[in-house]
């Protein structure tokens, strides 16, 4: 069980990363132990697409209100322009 949890958290997406066509969000939290920022922000790196970035500051893994905001008004936007 173990090898395919450290196979997992090392998988490389770039390369799925490079496919993705449609809008992108990325949202990390700051004090994430579980999926760090600097991994989410290496994988926005190789998204073509149109994409944002947001890293929550003081935020750890999980749904906060502050997540929620800018989810639904990301989409919000996405889905009028789209």
């Amino acid at each position: 069980m173990r090898e395919i949890l450290v196979k997992t958290v090392n998988e490389d997406l770039s390369e799925c990363a490079k496919k993705i066509k449609c809008p992108t969000l990325l949202i990390a939290g700051e004090l994430d132990s579980e999926c760090f920022p600097a991994d989410i922000y290496r994988l926005y790196e190789t998204l073509s697409c149109k994409k944002e970035y947001i890293e929550l500051k003081k935020q750890g893994h999980g749904y906060t209100k502050e997540f929620m905001k800018y989810a639904k008004d990301w989409i919000r936007l996405a889905v009028n322009k789209g």
